[in-house]
């Protein structure tokens, strides 16, 4: 297991750039858009983020683990090194993973399974990292764990002891004698069957046949078919991604064509916002205009007014000074009495008529036109105050019969 495998399991040190690089390799998919889903589960089955700042070197827990062991390498950077951990990719079908993968509790569900399986395999201390990657093609994890076994100790033992044990690291435990073709190879098909009861079953994928069960024309014939269902499933993809690809072009155009239509609209809307604001001013204007016509017009009839009412008082008063004393003394009554009329004093009124001629008031019929109903209480009032007697005892009743 070298620093470079490591490094790459949990991501460490990588950058946008790094992404980039390893895209340059025919058949890399890396998408750095993608990488903080990336995640690990650390002991006691617990999910963390690789990015998380509290990840710890994968090397760094392979060295502290192998040291509790007392494991030591023949030579340090020896090419000959005996084999101390092992990289186990767990994966499946494109299209199951993906689904899988596409929603966070599900493939965080599907870890904690796979990571249950290996911690039962290998004893949890022996789970160097667990590392998922949804940063490629297809979700998969990796496994780095420590192959151990218990070993009795080597040589002689007192009477009544027991031989010692302990933990060592051993290969050949879990994955057969690579010396032995048929060891590893059954070794191999038992974790595939253990995997599948385990981990596999559950999430719905298929153990697939055993090939040395099959004749060679079977056998064949499975390899054809395989062969045949990798082009399907390569042309498919490339199809798919063709269509993808159109789709993205095509919803850049109607993004595009969208923004101008907005734009538009923006300054169909600024028009006529400044079309609403030129209309108020117009008529902000034309009130101004009206109200100041208005104005000059109640000053020309104030001015009017009060020349005619002058000259009406101008008037009046060189006729009152051709009337006698008497006569003007009459012309005050009757002025007052109007004025008493207009206001509606009954009692002022009446206090007059005593003084004059003892007459009952009688008030005028309200006019629509204020002008009309002052005409009409200075009849009134002259009327009243000018009234002879005979006519005021025939107001009054006295000896008239019915």
């Amino acid at each position: 297991m070298n620093p470079r495998v490591m490094n790459e399991n949990g991501r460490e040190g990588w950058t946008e750039k790094t992404y980039q690089d390893k895209n340059l390799d025919k058949g890399n998919h890396y998408d750095f858009a993608r990488s903080s889903r990336n995640f690990e589960l650390i002991k006691g089955c617990h999910p963390r983020f690789l990015n998380d700042p509290r990840h710890v070197p994968i090397e760094q827990r392979l060295n502290e683990r192998l040291k509790k062991l007392g494991f030591n390498y023949y030579k340090e950077d020896s090419k000959n090194a005996p084999y101390s951990c092992v990289d186990i990719i767990v994966g499946g079908d494109h299209d199951r993973m993906n689904e899988i993968g596409s929603n966070f509790f599900s493939i965080l569900s599907w870890a904690e399974d796979n990571y249950k399986f290996f911690c039962k395999k290998f004893g949890e201390d022996n789970i160097i990292s667990f590392c998922v990657h949804l940063d490629e093609t297809t979700p998969h994890a990796h496994v780095l764990a420590i192959p151990t076994a218990i070993k009795k100790q080597r040589g002689r033992v007192k009477s009544g002891e027991q031989r010692k044990v302990k933990e060592v690291v051993s290969f050949k435990a879990h994955f057969g004698d690579l010396s032995k073709a048929n060891s590893r190879k059954a070794a191999f098909q038992k974790w595939h069957d253990d995997y599948y009861q385990a981990v596999g079953k559950k999430w719905g994928f298929e153990r697939g046949r055993d090939l040395d069960s099959m004749s060679p024309e079977e056998r064949a014939q499975h390899r054809h078919l395989h062969k045949n269902d990798l082009d399907i499933r390569n042309r498919l993809r490339a199809e798919n991604k063709a269509l993808e690809e159109q789709k993205n072009q095509l919803n850049n155009e109607v993004q595009a064509q969208q923004r101008k239509l907005d734009e538009t609209e923006k300054k169909l809307q600024s028009v006529e916002n400044d079309a609403k604001s030129l209309d108020a001013e117009i008529i902000k204007k034309r009130m101004q205009y009206n109200s100041l016509a208005d104005s000059i017009l109640e000053k020309k009839q104030d001015a009017t007014k009060r020349v005619i009412d002058d000259m009406i008082r101008i008037r009046y008063s060189l006729q009152e000074l051709k009337k006698t004393p008497e006569q003007q003394k009459k012309n005050r009554q009757i002025v007052q009495l109007a004025s008493c009329l207009y206001l509606r004093f009954p009692k002022k009124a009446q206090q007059i008529l005593n003084e004059v001629n003892g007459q009952k008031v009688v008030f005028p019929a309200q006019q629509e036109d204020d002008r009309k109903t002052r005409i009409a209480c200075l009849q009134q009032a002259e009327k009243l105050i000018n009234l002879p007697k005979i006519e005021q005892e025939q107001e009054r009743g006295f000896r008239f019969g019915r």
